[in-house]
């Protein structure tokens, strides 16, 4: 009966556009445990032997705060299901890692590095030194650069299809981004083999997340942007972030032009929620220096009235 429960749940989610891919992994679990012992609802001392099963403890927590918010949503349908409490395993406070603001020197320098991949007269180093430059201009997510075919390249941009969170949106182009684009296009033409993907391998197959990640992380090396023994530094997803840090940069420090480009930006990037892109302020020193001006202007007009 659990299980059932859980499905229809599952399922509900499924429909409001989640992936919902691990948390129904986890509640099946739960399900298989909880139905061991006999039981149909959540039982809060289940839920957190359950959830003790797991090896760290933010996958505890995890694991806890899926069945969690299961059992909220099924209580008012059924009163005998408990609610455990949230901060069993502790609290949990989330550390964002500081991102690496790249400078134009030193994507100028990851594209040339790129660009001279071997073999050299292949597409190969074309197809990465393209597909870095369209992410540190457009701010898209690998993931996103990686699904592109050809047919979502539009006159009015690139047509993002099934993002992160399951929906479409339209990312217009800079006039340069555009012809890059056309340029890289024209060229694949001849590996392409029948394959709709835009970015693709000597083989004309679509490139896989493990061979970006690697070949970027030999170039991050080659430039000296990352160490050889240093598991840390600069990494793909960066780009993105500079992409939403300069955009930010650009604009007016008043609290009504923040807001507007706040709404904007979300948008552009894809965000489900506009708090991902407030989040971006704090790693703008130069937006923080405008807000604090405005803030002192506004103040000392203030005192002069």
């Amino acid at each position: 009966m659990l299980k059932e429960t859980i499905d229809k749940y599952v399922s509900m989610r499924r429909a409001m556009g989640f992936k919902f891919t691990v948390p129904a992994r986890q509640l099946e679990s739960f399900a298989k445990f909880a139905e061991s012992r006999g039981e149909v609802h959540v039982r809060c001392h289940t839920v957190i032997e359950w959830a003790g099963l797991a090896v760290t403890v933010a996958q505890k927590r995890n694991r806890l705060l899926i069945v969690r918010r299961f059992s909220i949503a099924m209580k008012s349908a059924a009163n005998k299901y408990e609610i455990p409490p949230r901060d069993a395993f502790g609290r949990y406070v989330r550390i964002r890692r500081l991102p690496h603001i790249y400078t134009p020197e030193e994507i100028q320098r990851l594209l040339t590095a790129a660009s001279r991949l071997l073999p050299v007269d292949t597409i190969r180093p074309k197809t990465f030194a393209t597909m870095f430059a369209l992410m540190a201009s457009t701010g898209i997510r690998i993931s996103e650069a990686l699904a592109l075919n050809i047919d979502n390249i539009s006159e009015d941009g690139l047509v993002i299809r099934d993002t992160k969170f399951r929906k479409d949106r339209l990312v217009p182009l800079h006039i340069s981004t555009k012809y890059a684009l056309s340029v890289y296009a024209k060229y694949r033409v001849s590996y392409g083999n029948g394959t709709p993907a835009l970015f693709i391998s000597n083989k004309g197959t679509r490139l896989p997340y493990s061979t970006v990640v690697t070949v970027f992380l030999q170039l991050m090396r080659a430039i000296g942007l990352r160490d050889y023994n240093d598991a840390g530094g600069p990494c793909l997803h960066d780009l993105r972030h500079t992409f939403a840090v300069k955009s930010l940069e650009q604009c007016e420090g008043n609290r009504v032009a923040i807001s507007r480009h706040m709404v904007a930006l979300s948008t552009y990037l894809g965000h489900a929620h506009i708090s991902d892109t407030y989040w971006y302020l704090q790693a703008t020193s130069t937006l923080l220096t405008k807000i604090s001006q405005e803030q002192e202007a506004s103040y000392r007009s203030i005192n002069d009235d």
